[in-house]
């Protein structure tokens, strides 16, 4: 991030200085009158600096995102960015653009080389009690998100965010999330604070300002928060550039097509690191038996869960048996 002008859509340029000139607050959208936290107060900067320094040394994070950045003190932006990149750190930091002006869905403006992706956002939102928009997902994955990816745009999507409500669904249903989230190429996963404990909306999620103040507890620590670290180090394991999916489907029961999305299958290959990864989500609130070679058209795939460890329990026919509403990555024996 070491261009910090505005883009604008026109071609033209502004300083962000002149976007918001006061130093005074770090505001919602960048408007003085909606103060976040006083940035003359130095005990108010060093305790975001704490909570973002807990938040990268615990989960490995390797970028931070600030909402609304290109209208918020530049300097702020500045003393962020340099707290991230110190002390080795390595982190970057996205400092979102919005033009405002006759933005184009899915394109990518300003600091980073991508922005959100609000339609797989709102997707992956809504998914907790509405499954059946996995198959829209799916649609948006094989080709506007691909196609972007090709381009080399860099979309980041995540289950919540400010303009949206707190996910809704269960814990179960949100690990199902969750994995969609990080195993999916052609995306740069995001989590919205909070996401991780996970925090639930305390309001009736219809005020956009009331969903962004939610307090930022920390440090807390629950079954969810071990989930989001064991994907976020899958994802770091291996390089999701090389990604591409395959197989992308969704069956019922028996392993046939149904529009009632019981049972959602994809392949990942990784081109650079020449292996192979099996996601397989069981959507409904029932055991499922499994012929897993068959299902994901891999005979070397080994069934054992590559992120919790566990092994498929047997069944006397030789089929594995799925968990209700659980969520799965197996790799193979040929990696």
């Amino acid at each position: 991030m070491s261009n910090l002008e505005l883009k604008l859509t026109d071609g033209g340029r502004k300083n962000i200085d002149e976007v918001n000139p006061s130093h005074d607050y770090f505001g919602y959208f960048g408007l003085p009158n909606l103060p976040l936290f006083n940035l003359q107060n130095p005990e108010v900067i060093d305790w975001h600096s704490d909570r973002i320094k807990w938040l990268v040394d615990e989960f490995g994070f390797t970028n931070v995102r600030i909402d609304s950045g290109f209208i918020q003190p530049r300097k702020t932006i500045r003393q962020f960015r340099d707290f991230l990149t110190s002390n080795n750190r390595g982190v970057g930091l996205f400092a979102e653009y919005w033009p405002f002006y006759g933005a184009v869905v899915g394109e990518c403006f300003g600091f980073t080389d991508g922005e959100w992706d609000m339609g797989a956002s709102l997707t992956l939102n809504s998914f907790g009690t509405n499954p059946e928009n996995i198959f829209s997902l799916r649609e948006h994955v094989l080709s506007k998100a691909s196609g972007l990816s090709q381009e080399g745009y860099q979309l980041i999507f995540s289950l919540s965010s400010h303009d949206l409500p707190r996910f809704s669904g269960s814990e179960a249903r949100q690990k199902i999330a969750a994995t969609l989230l990080f195993t999916l190429p052609s995306f740069t996963p995001c989590i919205y604070y909070g996401d991780e404990v996970p925090l639930r909306q305390f309001n009736d999620g219809s005020d956009r300002i009331a969903c962004s103040r939610d307090i930022m507890a920390f440090p807390r620590q629950s079954k969810m928060t071990s989930f989001y670290k064991d994907l976020i180090s899958f994802r770091k394991k291996l390089n999701f550039e090389s990604a591409s999916i395959s197989h992308f489907e969704i069956y019922d029961t028996d392993d046939r097509r149904n529009p009632q999305n019981q049972l959602v299958v994809y392949n990942l290959y990784f081109e650079q690191d020449k292996k192979n990864f099996h996601v397989v989500l069981n959507l409904e609130n029932r055991k499922k038996p499994v012929d897993l070679p068959s299902l994901v058209s891999d005979s070397s795939v080994i069934p054992v869960d590559y992120i919790t460890g566990k092994k498929l329990r047997r069944l006397n026919d030789g089929r594995a048996l799925l968990e209700a509403e659980s969520t799965h990555i197996f790799g193979s024996s040929n990696n």
